[in-house]
């Protein structure tokens, strides 16, 4: 099979989106008779990764119809077009629905089948050109059975959807060391820092918590407008919470699971979520999670497991959550590993290669 996969940067900075393609990809690569190319609008540091097996790759100036930007859409798109007369592409993959106007185009133009894979909740609004990308494709992965019924939700066709859950290496995600022998538990959270993702709502539940401990929270400021005005704004709460001493800000890292260690547990305090990757990660690395039980995350969090779920927007529980698994070292010191276990037994990527081949063929599974 000949794929033209689509990102819009081919980078482990923006999230696990970017991630968990580029680990999807290099399954694909690896089967017999399947060669990648890959489309991108904006360079990442990935790309000198991705040159390892991609055997064309192409970068695209816009990824949606615009006005003041058509002619050079238009002009992508015969580029594109004259390129899968030499490639001969089966599929076009994209990674999310953003990607899917001018790709839809050529998939009308050129045949090719079309198939995304969906990663994030449902808008509350679709605009007609994405309404119209998601209607034509021919597949639907959603990472999980909340994001599909998100869409269908929305007045997507079921039939065309197949749900893939998020996995993960479990080689890559594992614990590297001795635990860590912190002073006072260290809870820590990864991501975007901005108001959907719950930041504020995890610095009050910090400040109401009865456990001396303290909070380590890792990201940049993206959507959110300005950065500084988030920024100043989680500041703000964390000196109104009476612990701002305890409570410490770090930028994103690439180093994930050598932070990611340092800490006792992970705190998920999300608004929304389409899936909660960061969850599989900690878990692997034989660290608790507690999460908002939003969108995929219940789906993620099950067995046991379950007992980390909180309701969304309430200080209180979470805080009470977080003061319950602060001890947990001391209380149950085998749940670390029960988590990666867990992980091992229900997401490891053993066979996410095969399954993502199926689901682009339009096959049950």
């Amino acid at each position: 099979m000949n794929i033209l996969a689509v990102d819009q940067q081919p980078t482990k900075f923006a999230g696990g989106q970017e991630r968990s393609l580029f680990e999807v990809l290099t399954q694909l690569s690896q089967k017999p008779d399947t060669k990648i190319s890959l489309c991108y609008q904006e360079e990442g540091e990935l790309l000198e990764s991705y040159r390892d097996f991609v055997v064309y790759e192409r970068r695209i100036s816009n990824r949606v119809f615009s006005s003041s930007k058509f002619p050079g859409m238009l002009l992508d798109v015969l580029k594109l077009y004259g390129a899968h007369f030499r490639r001969q592409w089966n599929v076009i993959y994209c990674n999310q629905y953003f990607d899917l106007p001018i790709f839809t185009l050529l998939s009308r133009l050129t045949g090719i089948k079309l198939a995304c894979h969906l990663r994030l909740m449902c808008p509350h609004y679709l605009s007609h050109q994405y309404r119209w990308g998601l209607v034509s494709a021919h597949v639907l992965i959603a990472n999980s059975e909340a994001v599909k019924q998100s869409y269908i939700d929305a007045g997507i066709p079921e039939h065309k959807f197949r749900v893939v859950p998020n996995r993960i290496n479990i080689k890559e995600w594992k614990p590297d060391g001795i635990p860590p022998k912190n002073p006072k538990p260290i809870f820590g959270y990864f991501g975007r820092l901005c108001k959907e993702k719950g930041i504020l709502d995890l610095i009050h539940a910090f400040g109401k918590m009865k456990v001396s401990a303290e909070l380590h929270i890792y990201g940049n400021v993206r959507g959110a407008g300005t950065e500084d005005d988030f920024l100043e704004q989680c500041k703000l709460a964390a000196r109104e919470s009476g612990k701002q001493n305890d409570i410490h800000f770090f930028p994103h890292t690439s180093e994930v699971a050598k932070a990611m260690q340092t800490c006792d547990v992970i705190v998920l305090p999300s608004w929304e979520e389409s899936f909660g990757r960061i969850l599989l990660e900690a878990m692997a690395l034989e660290i608790p999670v507690i999460a908002t039980n939003v969108g995929g995350v219940p789906e993620v969090l099950g067995d046991e497991f379950a007992n980390g779920l909180v309701e969304v927007k309430s200080a209180e529980k979470l805080a009470r959550a977080m003061d319950t698994f602060s001890d947990w070292r001391t209380k149950d010191p085998s749940l670390g590993m029960r988590a990666r276990k867990y992980v091992i037994d229900h997401f490891s990527d053993y066979n996410l290669g095969t399954q993502i081949m199926s689901a682009l063929k339009g096959e049950k599974f």
